[in-house]
């Protein structure tokens, strides 16, 4: 409808050349227009929720529903009697509802207090969960929920843009802020972020990142490559939530073990095996490749070095840009042909990727040519390959099972 307004506002026609009759003519052909697409419906009630819920049901067409104008009204009317409470909170909530996605940060906000949302109704469970305080309490209540909501819009932003919401300290390193980014715009999980806005009020920086760190793997494991859905994951963020603001401090390891118990049931070892030896390259899984093969890369020195009784560590001395890279096959289709090789090319054994500052122009070249290249690339997986003497089947039936047995050790929880 707003498309359609703007098509056909009269401004438009005033500012055309045209004689005074021509544009009394096309301002009646456009009002007629407007009055054939327009229903007015007019409907009486001396309560507020009851108007609210019809507009509810009329309104729903599959969209976020506009709450953020029902809540700046009614949190205006519980402190009306105090002029320079309504002054502040009215500004506030003009900055609030600036925002193209109110209503969506509105509804992850209210979900970062209760857990899980009724579909219907939010601006009742929102009044519920703010605006109950007695009356003596209440302007200051208001002025002060409002003043958070806006503090945690401005945090909502930031990480819908996968920006590190603290400040930058010695604990956290650019490698670690960078997780947040892989998480939610290269694993695509944003249903995360009601339990990211919880944390924020709630924990540390360094905190927050360890449980990035576990969410980082265990969404890569369960859904990127185990292929399951995120409503189970939801009902552990949810009690999450809950459990934090009931006044229970956020226990890391409870998380991480009820998102264990998942893989365990959904992901075990020999599923995450059977999956990973069937990933293959092509063009609608680069991303899930790339993003692999970096994780291999951080994790490989830490790996070969045999100590299996605490988690890896990343090497985080060069951050890898696997987006400007290439992947590169070991074997390529321009060697001497191999029926098992080919078969194979484009498998975890055979693949790896190139760093920005590598020599790409013998991608092509026979193995015993890009030894060389490999050889001084920054890359730990690309380095390695050039202490196999020759490329054959075994190789890389080697190098396959190599991968994926530290695939398990670096995606475990």
């Amino acid at each position: 409808m707003p498309k359609f307004l703007q098509k056909h506002l009269p401004v438009t026609t005033l500012i055309k050349k045209i004689n005074n009759g021509e544009k009394i003519d096309e301002l009646m052909g456009k009002a007629n227009k407007l009055l054939d697409h327009s229903v007015v419906i007019h409907v009486v009630t001396n309560d507020l929720d009851n108007a609210y819920q019809l507009f509810e049901v009329l309104n729903d067409r599959g969209k976020d529903l506009a709450i953020g104008d029902y809540l700046r009204s009614s949190s205006l009317e519980l402190i009306s009697s105090n002029d320079t409470a309504v002054d502040r909170v009215s500004e506030i909530w003009d900055e609030i509802l600036s925002e193209d996605l109110a209503d969506k940060f509105l509804k992850d906000y209210l979900s970062s207090y209760k857990g899980k949302l009724k579909k219907s109704n939010v601006h009742k469970q929102f009044r519920q969960e703010f605006w109950s305080d007695s009356k003596d309490q209440r302007v200051s209540n208001v002025v002060t929920r409002v003043e958070n909501i806006n503090k945690m819009r401005k945090i909502h932003t930031s990480l819908l843009k996968a920006e590190w919401p603290f400040k930058s300290s010695n604990a956290v390193k650019s490698w670690h802020r960078l997780r947040l980014e892989k998480l939610l715009i290269e694993l695509r999980h944003k249903h995360c972020i009601p339990l990211l806005l919880m944390l924020y009020e709630n924990v540390d920086d360094l905190t927050f990142y360890n449980t990035i760190d576990v969410l980082e793997k265990f969404i890569f494991r369960y859904m990127r490559i185990g292929g399951s859905r995120a409503n189970r994951i939801t009902k552990i963020y949810n009690s999450t939530i809950k459990n934090v603001r009931n006044g229970e401090q956020f226990d890391l390891d409870k998380f991480k073990q009820g998102l264990k118990n998942l893989l365990i049931k959904h992901s075990s070892d020999d599923i995450f095996e059977v999956k990973l030896k069937e990933l293959e390259y092509n063009t609608s899984n680069i991303s899930t490749i790339r993003y692999l093969l970096t994780m291999l890369s951080y994790y490989k020195n830490s790996y070969d070095s045999g100590d299996r009784d605490s988690d890896l560590k990343p090497d985080i001395s060069i951050i890898h840009n696997v987006d400007s890279g290439d992947i590169e096959h070991i074997y390529a289709n321009s060697h001497n042909y191999d029926g098992k090789l080919n078969e194979n090319r484009n498998k975890i054994g055979n693949l790896t990727f190139w760093a920005t500052s590598d020599n790409r122009s013998q991608k092509e070249a026979k193995f015993n040519v890009k030894k060389v290249v490999y050889i001084n690339s920054p890359v730990n997986i690309t380095k390695s390959i050039a202490e196999y003497s020759q490329w054959t089947i075994d190789e890389f039936k080697y190098r396959n099972n190599y991968l994926i047995d530290m695939s398990k050790e670096i995606f475990k929880l």
